[in-house]
């Protein structure tokens, strides 16, 4: 495997781990109809304690600054609400 493929693939665990503890921390959560959407709570209470705990286990990996921005990205991308439910009750 070439070392831009396995740095990829170090990206897409961080992005999955990093989605995995904001949810831990209520920061994000899942739709409940559709498990993989993750939704913004707009409550960055749990944030500080899901940047020290991602920084903490890609210790070596990523830089903290690294992994703020990991994290920042997946809030960003999260919408408010789940894009597959607002279809449906459109329809």
């Amino acid at each position: 495997m070439g070392s831009a493929k396995r740095r990829q693939e170090e990206f897409d665990d961080a992005r999955n781990r990093g989605t995995e503890i904001l949810i831990e921390e209520g920061v994000i959560s899942r739709c409940e109809h559709h498990e993989e959407i993750v939704t913004d709570n707009w409550d960055d209470s749990g944030l500080s304690k899901a940047q020290d705990r991602f920084a903490a286990e890609m210790a070596g990996k990523f830089t903290r600054e690294e992994c703020d921005e990991f994290l920042d990205s997946i809030i960003k991308d999260a919408p408010n609400d789940c894009p597959l439910c607002e279809k449906f009750e459109a329809e």
